[in-house]
């Protein structure tokens, strides 16, 4: 038994967990440890709290929206490669003609429209 802190009289009972893990992992780890001054076992329990207590760098709202922002990614490459076939086509004589500007600008404005929000969800993030 240990005490949790010099000032308190509550004694912490210990409990005991086995881990299996490969032997170059726990040297690794217990290396790592050892940087930090502490057993693996405190290092364990550490990096277990952390990892408990930390918040999701993304919620399912924010996948959500990148999800959403990936089809739109997905379908302007779509579009695009539509458009540069067409293009193709025509160059090579196989089309009647070539694919107007528009449709390319208007390939262009979906893209910029999706990174710009993806840009600014990131900034947000950081």
């Amino acid at each position: 038994m240990r005490r949790c802190c010099f000032e308190c009289a509550i004694v912490v009972k210990s409990v005991g967990y086995r881990l299996r893990m490969d032997p170059v992992k726990k040297r690794i780890w217990e290396a790592a440890a050892a940087r930090e001054g502490r057993t693996l076992s405190e290092w364990l329990t550490r990096a277990g709290d952390t990892a408990q207590a930390a918040r999701p760098y993304l919620t399912p709202e924010d996948i959500a929206v990148f999800d959403g922002l990936r089809e739109q990614l997905r379908r302007a490459g779509v579009n695009l490669n539509v458009l540069l076939r067409s293009e193709l086509a025509f160059e090579n004589g196989r089309g009647r003609r070539p694919p107007e500007r528009e449709q390319f600008e208007e390939v262009q404005r979906d893209l910029k429209e999706a990174l710009s929000q993806i840009l600014t969800m990131l900034q947000t993030k950081a």
